[in-house]
């Protein structure tokens, strides 16, 4: 008896890690500018009127100072899950006070929907900042649709690399983050396919050494193109298309980096419209990686 009740906690414990672990990995990392920029709603304000119906909660969102959005909003209606445990809706509470990062839901309510998207009043300069640099970014616009990027340098010191005969020790990884505005009055279909390769990445390293760069080094050759890879962009709505992942990087110092994203494929096999075909150069940028006394530009 005592065996079968051990048998039980047991499974309770895997049960409860699981979905556990589960919740934790249920959100994919996104850059804070990222999210900044894909926001229908950034303000400064102070939660109020917390409510539980079953599971859904609602409060009123008192603002103060509106840094993205409708300036003349005074209030805005929220509404989360609280059973959501990284869901950015858990400890909202009464009298809760700092920067909002907004999006609107289907039922009409604003949510952060992301952890992190609720923001410390003591963090309030370093947001308005990278507002500032969001405004700042270069969009490259055709045939409806805008793009650009955000860029993340990762130092690696200290990391455990598994290396290749005669390979150099990287001293960081850069990721990139394409966001895509759709500038056109309708909606527009984007394809999102990995299996078509849409970005193509050119370096020049500090040595002067320039590489295309395979940004698809895992591709699924078991994975056919369908519909659900051709994402619908509303007018004016801004969108993050993934992150793309550089091999690391083995040269300290300035890389200068071109971009480029071409789809070919009009989504006619799945019987779509408007879906956008065409080729966009995004203007080179420049990053830098550790060693070098310049950080990298974002």
């Amino acid at each position: 008896m005592q065996r079968l009740i051990l048998i039980l906690l047991l499974a309770l414990a895997t049960l409860m890690l699981t979905s556990t672990n589960a919740s934790a990995i249920s959100y994919m990392y996104v850059p804070e500018k990222a999210r900044l920029m894909t926001a229908e709603l950034v303000v400064v304000g102070k939660m109020n009127n917390v409510n539980q119906v079953d599971r859904k909660l609602t409060g009123t969102l008192t603002i103060t100072k509106v840094l993205k959005g409708d300036a003349s909003m005074k209030t805005a209606k929220l509404g989360w899950n609280d059973l959501s445990r990284f869901g950015g809706g858990r400890g909202h509470r009464n009298g809760q006070a700092g920067v909002w990062i907004l999006k609107k839901g289907r039922d009409g309510l604003y949510a952060t929907g992301y952890p992190g998207n609720f923001v410390p009043m003591d963090q309030l300069k370093r947001v308005t900042q990278s507002l500032k640099e969001i405004n700042n970014l270069k969009w490259t616009e055709s045939n409806g649709l805008a793009m650009t990027y955000i860029t993340e340098i990762r130092e690696l010191n200290g990391s455990r690399i598994r290396l290749q005969q005669d390979q150099a020790k990287p001293v960081a990884s850069l990721v990139i983050y394409p966001l895509m505005r759709n500038t056109s009055k309708e909606t527009i279909r984007v394809c999102q396919s990995n299996q078509l390769r849409l970005f193509t990445l050119t370096m020049v390293a500090p040595s002067g050494k320039k590489k295309e760069i395979n940004l698809y080094p895992r591709i699924n050759p078991n994975m056919k193109l369908h519909q659900g890879m051709f994402r619908a962009v509303e007018p004016g709505a801004e969108l993050m298309a993934g992150a793309l992942n550089v091999p690391n990087l083995t040269e300290c110092g300035s890389h200068v980096m071109a971009l480029s994203f071409e789809n070919k494929n009009d989504g006619k096999a799945f019987k779509l419209d408007n879906v956008w075909v065409g080729r966009i150069d995004l203007p080179s940028r420049t990053v830098t990686t550790p060693g070098h006394p310049k950080k990298a530009i974002n």
